[in-house]
């Protein structure tokens, strides 16, 4: 029986839609909210909810408005843009306190310390989605990895060394355990790739590499010559891992069985649909929680960022730190 937690949802384009589809699972949620200014936004909604089954109360709004009033955790699946503006207006019209919002967090890091500020001074909670790093295989090898320095690659084509890049440096933070990745190199090919979410958004091909105090390594590559899935590696001394998340296949050799390859199990459901359930129990309980604040995950986006703005302030003669990405 829910205990009558109520959320709301911003946004509920492809990813908005997926989380709302999680937060209707979830046994504590008792009502939800949509807010989207687009009618065929909430058609969408309604029908990812039927999907699931979910027999939550579900209404649709298109915009925010102290009618709505109050609730206890707000789900940003809106785009990068504004990103500070949107918690400012939900926190201080309807009186939010708890936040999980997409990545990227924002769309310069200018702002992203503003939104740092402010979530300080109001004492929000503000995770963000790296839901990579929740996976119980990535727990799995990095409790196996220890302290020991390693080697993480990320392999894939054209899909955004912005967007999806952000995601492999947070897993590096995740695994290294540190607070900081150092920008050790970067060769960006010299174009901006256009993104489907939108012609005022864009994104890279390239390569960044970076390092950690302890001496683990980074790096991430997403080749603008192919549109291949990602896969990534990780590597010790005394271990190698070879992780495909699309394919669910994951291989391990290790020196204690002289490098022989063995196939490991994955199977567990790493969809945004099934993840959000669990995310939003955690955040209403106010208890731990895999993802990362917007504190924790702040040096991954500061490491992307860095790689990318010289490339694009070269291609369009912008100053600042803005970038495009989301």
């Amino acid at each position: 029986m829910s205990d009558g937690k109520k959320v709301l949802v911003v946004g509920c384009g492809a990813i908005g839609m997926r989380h709302l589809q999680g937060v209707a699972l979830a046994p504590s949620v008792g009502a939800i909210q949509v807010v989207d200014p687009r009618t065929e936004a909430h058609d969408n909604g309604r029908a990812g909810v039927e999907q699931t089954g979910a027999k939550t109360p579900v209404t649709y709004h298109t915009a925010i408005d102290p009618s709505l009033g109050g609730g206890d955790l707000c789900v940003l699946g809106t785009q990068a843009a504004g990103r500070l503006d949107l918690v400012r207006t939900v926190h201080e019209t309807l009186g939010y306190t708890r936040f999980l919002t997409e990545k990227v967090v924002t769309q310069s890091m200018e702002e992203y310390d503003a939104l740092l500020a402010y979530a300080e001074a109001n004492r929000l909670t503000i995770r963000v989605n790296a839901k990579t790093r929740a996976y119980a295989l990535h727990a799995a090898i990095k409790e196996a990895i220890g302290d020991r320095p390693f080697t993480l690659t990320v392999t894939g084509g054209d899909h955004g060394l912005g967007c999806n890049g952000v995601h492999a440096a947070d897993l590096f933070l995740y695994y290294d355990g540190g607070a900081r990745i150092d920008l050790v190199g970067a060769r960006i090919d010299e174009r901006l790739a256009p993104s489907k979410r939108g012609s005022e958004l864009a994104d890279f091909s390239g390569a960044l590499h970076g390092a950690s105090p302890k001496g683990s390594s980074l790096s991430i590559v997403y080749d603008g010559g192919h549109k291949g899935f990602d896969f990534l590696t990780v590597t010790t001394a005394t271990a190698r891992y070879v992780i495909d998340h699309f394919l669910g296949t994951v291989f391990r050799s290790g020196e204690e069985n002289n490098a022989a390859w063995e196939r490991l199990p994955f199977t567990e459901d790493i969809r945004i649909s099934h993840m959000t359930t669990t995310f939003a129990e955690e955040m209403l309980a106010d208890g731990p929680s895999a993802l990362p604040t917007i504190a924790d995950h702040y040096p991954a986006q500061k490491f992307v960022f860095e790689g990318l703005l010289p490339t694009y302030h070269r291609l369009t003669g912008a100053v600042g730190d803005f970038l495009p990405v989301t």
